[in-house]
């Protein structure tokens, strides 16, 4: 009798800790789903920007200088992976200017070499060298804001074609918005000609500006 009486007591503990023991098994197999769930969703929402498409690149830009100069940049050149792109660039630029003349017109056309930095990454540094010429197109019919007699200026239309040199660094970042698009933002700093007096001659003033851009 006692015999018995143990091994209900035995078997009563079992039928006790069982649905205790199949819980914790149950809770364990949620935690690590949910750990794994878990890990699975963060790879799976990480962005990825690399690698870094080869192949031809189009940049539009938005450009300001110091010498009141609003112009708009087409550049286009091929991108060799991550951190070197060699292209050319061509540009109109509306300047307003001082005293010599008023409403010049710039038309930049360039050799052009840019240099990323973690081109991996979301935001890439990078640092442009531009080498052209600059082809000028202005007219000399005010100083300091007066119109000038026909006496005054060189030129029965008052207007002049001359060229120079168009010489620029950049230092700036695009910001990709995937593997093939991204917004540029720099600075710049180099030197374009302008017209320095009424007989035509040109000279090179130090510009600096900023660019806004769009790569795709």
């Amino acid at each position: 009798m006692k015999k018995n009486i143990a091994i209900l007591l035995a078997l009563s503990a079992m039928l006790l800790c069982f649905p205790v023991v199949m819980t914790a098994q149950v809770g364990s197999s949620r935690v690590v789903s949910a750990k794994k769930l878990d890990v699975h969703k963060v790879a799976k929402e990480k962005p990825t920007y690399a690698p870094v498409e080869r192949g031809w690149q189009n940049i539009v830009k938005l450009q300001y200088n110091t010498i009141l100069s609003i112009g708009l940049h087409y550049e286009g050149g091929y991108r060799f992976g991550k951190a070197v792109m060699f292209g050319m660039g061509v540009g109109y630029n509306f300047d307003i200017y001082n005293n010599w003349h008023y409403f010049q017109h710039r038309v930049p056309i360039y050799a052009q070499a840019k240099f990323f930095f973690i081109g991996e990454r979301r935001v890439n540094p990078f640092i442009g060298i531009s080498q052209g010429a600059d082809m000028l197109f202005y007219s000399r019919k005010y100083y300091d804001g007066r119109p000038l007699a026909v006496g005054e200026y060189t030129s029965p239309s008052a207007d002049f074609i001359a060229g120079g040199s168009h010489t620029r660094i950049e230092l700036g970042c695009n910001i990709r918005i995937t593997p093939q698009q991204s917004l540029l933002i720099s600075a710049e700093m180099g030197t374009s000609p302008y017209a320095s007096d009424s007989w035509g001659r040109v000279k090179h003033a130090l510009m600096g500006g900023f660019n806004v851009g769009y790569i795709f």
